[in-house]
């Protein structure tokens, strides 16, 4: 039976004479540390809203998410802890937050608009102060009180880049998603971990937003904005606050730490927009972290299905459930660099293959009988190994039932897993955080068992990390993973577990922490991320032959410095300081190009 298709969403009319539909931006904290940033960031808003306005016949309706200035989410968290212990040290830190986000719209804006933009900012301080007040009192940090006082620095932050583009005479508003964003908190209150990108438990509900949204765009204010602007003469520019959102209610909530990624797709489904660009301070998304593999190169495109497991295996990209609303709405993402905005960077489209449609092609794609059948090589730290070993393969049938109902009980997911059926032994990975609670909960589960001798033991490994490799073009390419494990080999790396998805698109394996550096750059360079090495011995070179040679060489420079070129290697015996000299080598025999 086929499945009703979902009922489209109510959208805001476009303004006045836009010929395409509306742009996303989201920005960063870290591109939002300074005045000079915000500025940046400004100023690329409106030339990208202007970019294709000669193809497209008007400019493009923009619409910009933007994080807490860099630094404030976390100073705020401070604010509310240091009120546990003094609550005058809470005041001035909260003051002093306060009067450096000011001083930031008094550099972009002047001191008119920096008053007007104060008052508002300090009033907002002197009421947060009350809430802080009462945490000092209750001696404890509700959930919801954090989520409030945090949530401020993306509303500063919105008001602070509407602040400077008043003085630019762009077109503008900015939205505080409070007022429109309604969510489900289904998984408790609380920011959540620091660096986590989890929005697990925080659910938008689409239909009541969708109408808020609407209703926002049709207030007297924005619609006199949307009435007023002409598209073919500018575009206009509406600043959203990112991570905040609010209940059924009315209370405010947050969508969890790094959760403006999260905000600013739930707004591209609810603004149909034609795409999403993640600002970043790198060129999109990496074949590897450079930090560990220095030939990592930025990947042109990714399927969504891509993304997301490259995101689970620790790769920053965005969490599945962000990526969620950009897969209903068929709405591509980009993520490109804001320091250098016209560079391609990686777009995120489309969706992989499903295993069925992979049996029925049986390995005919072309597009994957060159280059290397994966995208990315991610890796996720700070991992524990959990050995559950049995003695035979009946002593305890229920073993992997109860192994993951203890699991879910105890609110731990694994990472990965894998069973060796004839031992009844499984090995599951998780977070280090959770292995010593993982471990006494399998414990007094399986007490039984262990006392009878039915399980062999169960057994905890710190120290390990999760490696994988993920690419839609392992499903078409035979011998992937036994490349994958070749190279462990070649490494001197032991694999302690290995895994793959039912759809071929990863294969995870689980290494001690102190390989994994090395098994990501082992596996980066033999399925084929790593460009070639070209080395070039030249003997002789003194006579007209070998001097006509090395002035070809020299001519070659463009193509020996293709980035797609990780590393070029030249010995030369003769004439060697000249070589040098017109190649720009690093040393009289070698230069590398990354």
């Amino acid at each position: 039976m086929a499945v009703a298709a979902k009922p489209k969403l109510p959208i805001p009319e476009l303004p006045k004479n836009a010929a395409v539909p509306w742009a996303l931006h989201k920005f960063g904290g870290a591109s939002l540390a300074t005045p000079e940033l915000y500025k940046l960031c400004a100023d690329l808003l409106v030339q990208e809203s202007r970019r294709n306005a000669a193809e497209d016949g008007s400019c493009t309706p923009t619409m910009a998410i933007v994080s807490a200035r860099g630094g404030v989410t976390d100073r705020l968290v401070e604010v509310v802890e240091a009120a546990l212990a003094d609550i005058d040290e809470s005041e001035r830190l909260l003051k002093l937050v306060a009067s450096e986000q000011i001083e930031a719209v008094r550099e972009l804006a002047g001191d008119k608009i920096a008053e007007e933009v104060g008052a508002a900012i300090n009033k907002d301080a002197a009421d947060l102060f009350g809430v802080v007040r009462a945490v000092s009192m209750l001696r404890a940090v509700p959930g919801s009180t954090m989520e409030l006082v945090t949530g401020y620095g993306e509303i500063w932050s919105a008001m602070t880049m509407q602040a400077y583009l008043k003085t630019q005479d762009v077109p503008s508003a900015w939205l505080d998603a409070r007022d429109v964003l309604v969510v489900e908190v289904t998984g408790g209150g609380g920011l959540g971990d620091k660096g986590s990108s989890n929005t697990v438990g925080t659910d938008p509900l689409w239909d009541p937003t969708a109408k808020k949204v609407v209703d926002w765009f049709a207030a007297p204010e924005q619609a006199a904005l949307m009435r007023d602007v002409d598209c073919k003469v500018a575009a206009p520019i509406v600043i959203v606050t990112g991570f905040v959102a609010a209940t059924e209610d009315g209370a405010p909530t947050t969508l969890k730490r790094s959760g403006s990624d999260y905000s600013a797709t739930i707004f591209a489904k609810l603004m149909d927009a034609s795409g999403i660009t993640m600002w970043k301070n790198v060129n999109g998304v990496y074949t590897a972290d450079p930090r560990v593999v220095p030939e990592a190169y930025s990947i042109p495109e990714l399927k969504y299905d891509e993304a997301i497991e490259l995101a689970y295996f620790g790769a920053q990209v965005l969490h599945p459930s962000a990526m969620a609303p950009l897969i209903e709405g068929g709405i591509p993402l980009y993520v490109k660099d804001v320091f250098n905005p016209t560079l391609a960077g990686t777009v995120i489209q489309g969706r992989a293959c499903s295993v069925s449609d992979c049996k029925s092609l049986n390995g005919a794609v072309d597009n994957y009988d060159a280059g290397s059948p994966i995208k990315g090589i991610t890796s996720i730290n700070k991992v524990a190994l959990l050995t559950v070993e049995g003695t035979g393969t009946s002593a305890v049938p229920d073993l992997t039932e109860r192994l993951f109902a203890t699991m879910r009980t105890a609110g731990i997911s694994p990472l990965m897993h894998t069973q060796a059926s004839a031992e009844s032994s499984i090995c599951i990975v998780v977070n280090s955080d959770d292995a010593q609670a993982a471990t006494d909960a399998l414990e007094a589960v399986f007490e039984r068992e262990l006392e009878r001798g039915l399980i062999a033991s169960i057994t905890t490994e710190y120290d390990h990390s999760v490696v994988a490799i993920v690419g839609e073009g392992m499903a078409f390419r035979p011998g992937t993973g036994a490349t994958f494990t070749k190279a462990m080999a070649t490494a001197g790396i032991n694999i302690r577990t290995i895994a793959q998805g039912s759809s071929e698109r990863q294969i995870s394996i689980c290494v001690e922490a102190a390989d994994c550096a090395k098994a990501l750059r082992a596996a980066h360079a033999a399925l084929a991320l790593s460009s070639t090495q070209i080395s070039v011995a030249v003997l002789g070179a003194t006579g007209a032959v070998g001097s006509e040679f090395l002035e070809q060489l020299v001519e070659s420079k463009k193509l020996l410095t293709d980035p797609s070129v990780a590393g070029k290697r030249k010995a030369v015996s003769e004439n060697q300081h000249r070589l040098q000299g017109d190649l720009g080598c690093a040393s009289p025999t070698t230069a590398s190009t990354p």
